[in-house]
């Protein structure tokens, strides 16, 4: 039951605001913290967003990328796997 709209909304949105500009712990144990919104919009604007790989991809590492460098290079039609395995 609401006593006072005007008082109970004023104070759920200065709560609100605090929240959004203000350092704090969501979940210590875990170590998740929150961060000022403006703080988190710079870093997302010298970052840019996370990525995710799609599932049954393999993340790119330096071998990954240089078998699929390799791959793509190759002219005769066999990939470089068949040719290390095939018997001279």
């Amino acid at each position: 039951m609401e006593r006072n709209e005007r008082v109970e909304i004023k104070d759920f949105r200065l709560k609100e605001e605090q929240t959004l500009n203000s350092y704090g712990w969501v979940d210590e144990k875990a170590g998740v913290v929150r961060i000022p919104i403006e703080r988190a919009m710079q870093l997302l604007a010298q970052r840019g967003l996370p990525t995710a790989s799609k599932a049954g991809t393999v993340p790119a590492s330096a071998v990954s990328v240089a078998n699929q460098a390799a791959e793509r290079s190759d002219t005769d039609g066999k990939s470089a796997k068949t040719k290390a395995q095939a018997p001279k």
